[in-house]
Formats: structure tokens, C-alpha cells, sequence
């Protein structure tokens, strides 16, 4: 009915195409018949401009509510029919614009437009609001020993010192009061004082600071800062900048038998304190097929860069190739003296978060990260690491560091979807790991007509650096 009703249009608004624009009252049915068919036209433009999200509501109501299914359907064939019926209107509309001798952006229905002070005036208070974070967290640093952290299975039997990190772990307690406006479907695309930055209310052990603003990073500074995150945030770019500092540290340097491997006693014990910095910008993958994002459970899909960077007490060890060619088991070929080291790495990856939103009163969610790159070090060796002050052998080098991280966590919604007044709870425990190694040399075997490649000689820290512990989130909206 609606394809025979479009060609009846069209047939009548083509014989009317054919008349003479003189003649009356040809002209003047073909006008007004133009005014009205452009009025529905832009109706019809307006309603599907927002029917993507009622879909994307309904079917979100729905996953939780089954008795919803059938809503959802109704949603998806009303936002079909409204796309056939704009078609129609276009060719009708386009059709009458001969006769009429009118420009179709000249039309009533398309000559309504907003300047930006008109839509400054009617920014709508329910798109306004006032977003009150607070943020408990205990994060803990370890090394964890591995004979496998810088890939194959390593020996380190031979060497006789090992430093042991005793750090404190940092207890902090944050919040924020943000201001936030909801622009083109995008909720809190315009923020005052951009980003989650996390003001320290309380800590013990250091402290722990969040921020989420582009604009700061690369140098800007007030309303200008503000303008270029709410770009960022328009076309999917998340940034995620976090500073943690542990101020009650204490490391010692421990005596190794190098028959058994056996620690062997204490040697010396300095304290210490560690400076974390991580730098996290990439582009949200879901903006560009957020109805399967939604039916997937994927949350925040980000692909983009990492830059990381802290500094610590080191052991470096050498090693080398058992069985040159093979690249499976390292064995002990020297060790450095303890010395102070830079990790700074440059690193490409990515970041999901899988979970079911804000909508279920009850929903657990869960990150994966998975980070890749390398960075600058300046190391030394020397002849006897057991000697202090002795002559010393400084290189430079490319360190290879893969970092991953993974959380698990329930958000819990304490009011009701139809409140204005939100109140979300999230509770996760996250672990982020950091293994790190310099390739010295690179092994080619050649059998035959086949040539292998592998790491003749390497040298590495001796166990994975580990960041983990729990945080709780609440959020207030009004």
C-alpha cells in the first residue's frame, strides 16, 4: 500500500512537473502541496534521527525484562517504516520542487534553523547535570619472581644477588563535583573542569590521582582545555591518565647461593619510594557498530597508545642460549650491581570493558588490556657486582615491555530508572602486570634451505612488576 501510495504521489506530482509554472492553478497546488509534503519530510528526518537510541532503550529493556521482546520488535519496524516513508516524501518533495519553482532547502518545512545562540538559549535543563564522585582504592606493588618473564624458561642459577621490594600500599580516598551536559545523544560531551580529576581527601602509604582530560595532557589550560575534550568526547576519543605514588618503600639486596638458587641472607636495605605515571588515549572501536557493541555486552572497546614510565632499584641479569638456535631455556651468563633504573615505555594495544551498562540494577562487568611497545634504558655492569664503587660498563638500550591488565567487578544502580537522581555503585579488583626485557643478540640457524631466528643473548629483571588491588566507586548524578 505505502509503494502504491508513492507512485500515485509521484505520477500526480510528475504530471504537475510537466505544466506550465503560468498556469493556475497548477502553480499553486504544486506550492502548497510542496509546503506540506516538506513539513512531514523534515518530521519524518527529525523522528529518525532519535530512533536509533528508543531502539537501542528498548532493546536494553528488554535483555533484562522478556516479557519487553515484543517492544523492542514494535521499536525496530516503526524506525523501518519511518526510513520507507522519508524515501517517499523525498521523491514526492523533490518532484513538486519543479512546478513550485522551489528550492527544497527553501521550503517551510527546511527553513527553520537554530544559530548556536539560538540553541544556547534552549539548552534544556534535563540535559544539565551535577555528577558528585568519590573513589576508595588500595593498590599494592609487588615483583613477582617468573623464570619466564621475559620469554622461554630462564636459569638463573649462578648469580648471587636478588633485591626484595617491601612497599606499603597506598590507601586513598577521592571525590569530585563535576558539571556536565548532554549534547547530540553523547551524555557529558560538554564538561566544566573536564574528566574525572580525583581530589585527595584522605591517603596513607602516597597517594593515587585520576584524570581524564586530553586537553590538559597536551598542554592546554582552562576553557580552551574544556573546548578540545568535548571534541574528543564528540568523536570517541577516551583519555585516561593515572599518577601513583608510593612513599613508604624499603628494598633489600639479598645474598644468593649460586649452586642452589637459595636466598642466603641480607646484604643491604635502603628505602625507597616509587613514582607511577600511565598515560592511556585511544578511540572507543564501539562508536562505529554500537547496536552490536550492545548485543555483545561490549561496553568500551579502545584501541590506541599507552606511555607508562616509573623508576626503581635493579638487578639486571645476562643471559644466553643453552643450545644456540633453539630460543627455549636461558642459563646465567653475569649480573649487574643494584642501581636505580627508568622504565619508560611507548606502547600500542588495547583496552575492552564487557559488562551490560547502567540499566540492570545489579551488573558485573569485566576489563582486559593488552599493551605492547618499548622504551629507552641506561644500564651498567661491572666486573665484580659485589664490590661497590668499582669501574662500571654503561650501556644504553631498547627495553621490550609487554604490560596487560584484567578486573573483575559488580555495579550495583541504588535507584530507579525513571529517577532523575542516580546513584551507581561499582566495586572491582583490578591487576595490571609488567614484564619487561632487552634482546643483546639475535641467533640465525640455518638447516637446509630454512633459516631460524632466535634471541642468542638477553638480559632481563628477573620476575614481572604487578600492580593490583580494589577500588570502589560511587556516583552521584542530579
Amino acid at each position: 500500500a505505502l509503494a502504491g501510495a508513492q507512485r500515485d504521489i509521484a505520477g500526480a506530482a510528475a504530471e504537475l512537473r510537466a505544466a506550465s509554472a503560468g498556469q493556475e492553478p497548477a502553480a499553486t497546488i504544486a506550492r502548497d502541496a510542496l509546503r506540506v509534503t516538506s513539513f512531514l519530510l523534515r518530521m519524518h528526518t527529525e523522528a529518525l534521527a532519535v530512533a536509533p537510541y528508543v531502539v537501542k532503550q528498548a532493546r536494553r529493556v528488554a535483555r533484562d525484562e522478556p516479557g519487553y521482546g515484543a517492544t523492542a520488535a514494535r521499536a525496530e519496524a516503526l524506525s523501518r517504516v519511518l526510513e520507507e516513508q522519508r524515501e517517499a516524501l523525498s521523491a514526492c518533495a523533490e518532484a513538486l520542487a519543479v512546478p513550485a519553482r522551489t528550492p527544497l532547502e527553501d521550503t517551510a518545512g527546511f527553513e527553520m534553523q537554530e544559530s548556536l545562540l539560538e540553541q544556547g538559549r534552549a539548552i534544556s535543563l534535563d540535559a544539565v547535570h551535577l555528577q558528585l564522585k568519590s573513589d576508595v582504592e588500595l593498590l599494592f606493588f609487588h615483583q613477582l619472581a617468573s623464570p619466564s618473564s621475559s620469554g622461554g624458561i630462564n636459569d638463573y642459577r649462578g648469580r648471587t644477588r636478588r633485591l626484595a621490594y617491601d612497599v606499603d600500599p597506598v590507601f586513598m580516598v577521592g571525590g569530585r563535583a563535576l558539571l556536565t551536559y548532554d549534547f547530540e545523544h553523547v551524555r557529558n560531551a560538554a564538561r566544566l573542569n573536564a574528566g574525572f580529576k580525583t581530589d585527595r581527601l584522605f591517603s596513607s602509604g602516597g597517594d593515587i590521582a585520576y584524570d581524564s582530560s586530553l586537553g590538559k595532557l597536551i598542554g592546554l589550560n582552562g576553557f580552551a582545555s574544556d573546548v578540545f575534550d568535548i571534541g574528543a568526547d564528540l568523536v570517541g576519543i577516551s583519555t585516561s591518565l593515572k599518577i601513583a605514588r608510593f612513599t613508604s618503600g624499603n628494598v633489600t639486596e639479598l645474598a644468593v647461593d649460586p649452586a642452589t638458587g637459595r636466598d642466603a641472607g641480607a646484604v643491604a636495605s635502603a628505602p625507597f619510594q616509587l613514582l607511577v605515571r600511565q598515560i592511556d588515549v585511544g578511540f572507543d572501536v564501539t562508536k562505529l557498530f554500537p547496536e552490536a557493541a550492545d548485543d555483545l555486552y561490549l561496553e568500551e572497546l579502545l584501541v590506541g597508545f599507552r606511555y607508562m614510565d616509573y623508576k626503581l632499584p635493579r638487578i639486571f641479569y645476562g643471559l644466553r642460549e643453552r643450545e644456540p638456535g633453539t630460543g627455549d631455556v636461558y642459563v646465567f651468563e653475569r649480573q649487574s650491581p643494584a642501581q636505580s633504573v627508568t622504565s619508560r615505555f611507548y606502547q600500542g594495544g588495547f583496552g575492552l570493558r564487557m559488562g551490560n551498562g547502567e540499566w540492570p540494577r545489579v551488573a558485573p562487568f569485566g576489563d582486559v588490556g593488552l599493551y605492547g611497545g618499548a622504551g629507552p634504558v641506561r644500564y651498567a655492569f661491572s666486573a665484580d657486582p659485589a664490590v661497590p664503587g668499582g669501574p662500571r660498563e654503561v650501556d644504553e638500550a631498547t627495553m621490550i615491555a609487554l604490560s596487560g591488565n584484567l578486573s573483575v567487578g559488580l555495579r550495583l544502580r541504588l535507584t530507579s530508572n525513571l529517577s532523575r537522581l542516580r546513584l551507581l555503585t561499582e566495586l572491582s579488583y583490578n591487576v595490571e602486570a609488567v614484564g619487561q626485557g632487552i634482546v643483546s643478540s639475535i641467533h640465525a640457524t640455518r638447516r637446509g634451505d630454512e633459516t631460524t631466528y632466535t634471541v642468542g643473548r638477553k638480559i632481563d629483571i628477573g620476575g614481572f612488576d604487578l600492580f593490583h588491588g580494589p577500588r570502589l566507586l560511587a556516583v552521584l548524578v542530579l
